[in-house]
């Protein structure tokens, strides 16, 4: 049966194909897919790019501006969620769907893979009651087969982008019928005169916080963290792990959007080469609402240095990025990376 959608909805999909050495032969097949129900699609190649400039990263910002573009003209995101160079999916993926978030856009997302995360992520370990990663973080919902960011605002589908596709005309459908389905609530938080950090880190130690506390404070900044409280945000008293993430979600976002910056760490996560998604989403939705972006990242040489390749595949046959940036241009042209730790991003604030 073929859903013909009459609305001016029109779609954007996203994912690591354009890594794969014929993803683009795949995505035009996608998108004829979703043109054939009757969904006007954009892509990141929906227009012709001239590439040719000498600096590599003038390229990457010509590609992110034609994204800007093609992003407002979106009102859904459907997005490979499959995992990319480690365990988790594609950060720059994941950034678009924050991005989309902040523009009140419909979240889809697809894997062949909805494990939870205790199951199919490599190299977890049990450690006295505690599940952790390959690098010995704790792993706060093994449970769910995502980070909260993705469970909490994304309507997640095991199988493929068909079926994604599926999902997404069902619900233009019952919109057509008048069928309205409530998002998820942020809570208002009130903004005291100081300019507002808000800090993008897995990171659960307290004592570290402290200390990122007072290095914002004597450069005037008031330090929001991952772990403060939302007065109005009580933690549910459950252990449904996807309740849980959902409150953990909401109290994140909400603490972001009452924030004027954004510091995030970008180091790779739980043994890949890809930051932590719930960072990555927070980066997305930061941009959206127009923060001021910053990060920071331990290693700071090109994608090309960093990730071991082949004359430019990596050992899974995927395209690293040659644009003489330290990570995927999504977020390379969006944020202003430094090198180190937050200590250093602090430094490097402008006024």
């Amino acid at each position: 049966m073929i859903s013909v959608s009459t609305s001016p909805n029109r779609l954007y999909i996203a994912g690591p194909e354009c890594f794969y050495p014929e993803g683009y032969t795949l995505w035009w097949a996608q998108r004829k897919l979703a043109e054939y129900r009757g969904i006007p699609v954009a892509l990141p190649t929906s227009t012709a790019l001239k590439l040719d400039h000498k600096d590599k990263r003038e390229n990457a910002k010509e590609i992110f501006d034609d994204l800007i573009v093609q992003v407002s003209r979106t009102t859904a995101i459907i997005a490979d969620l499959d995992t990319f160079r480690g365990n988790e999916p594609d950060g720059g993926t994941i950034l678009e769907l924050g991005w989309m978030y902040a523009n009140s856009c419909r979240l889809y997302g697809y894997s062949r893979d909805c494990r939870p995360i205790a199951v199919k992520q490599v190299g977890t370990s049990w450690q006295q009651g505690i599940l952790r990663d390959s690098q010995g973080a704790v792993i706060p919902y093994p449970g769910l087969p995502f980070c909260p960011s993705i469970m909490a605002s994304t309507k997640l589908v095991e199988g493929d982008f068909k079926k994604a596709l599926d999902f997404y005309c069902a619900d233009l459908d019952e919109t057509r019928r008048g069928i309205k389905k409530e998002g998820v609530v942020i809570p208002f938080i009130s903004h005291g005169a100081r300019p507002r950090l808000y800090i993008a880190s897995g990171d659960r130690n307290l004592k570290k916080y402290q200390a990122m506390r007072q290095a914002a404070e004597t450069k005037g900044y008031e330090l929001v963290t991952p772990n403060d409280e939302v007065q109005d945000l009580p933690k549910p008293e459950t252990d449904d792990e996807l309740v849980l993430a959902t409150w953990d979600f909401r109290r994140r976002i909400a603490l972001l959007k009452s924030s004027d910056i954004i510091i995030a760490d970008l180091n790779n996560h739980a043994g890949g080469w890809e930051p932590d998604n719930d960072i990555s989403f927070a980066c997305g939705a930061a941009y959206g609402w127009g923060k001021q972006c910053y990060a920071y990242t331990s290693d700071a040489r090109t994608m090309r240095e960093r990730i071991p390749n082949m004359d430019g595949l990596d050992w899974s046959g995927f395209i690293v990025e040659d644009f003489d940036l330290p990570i995927n241009l999504m977020f390379g042209v969006s944020f202003r990376i430094v090198q180190w730790d937050f200590f250093s991003a602090v430094a490097s604030l402008r006024d």
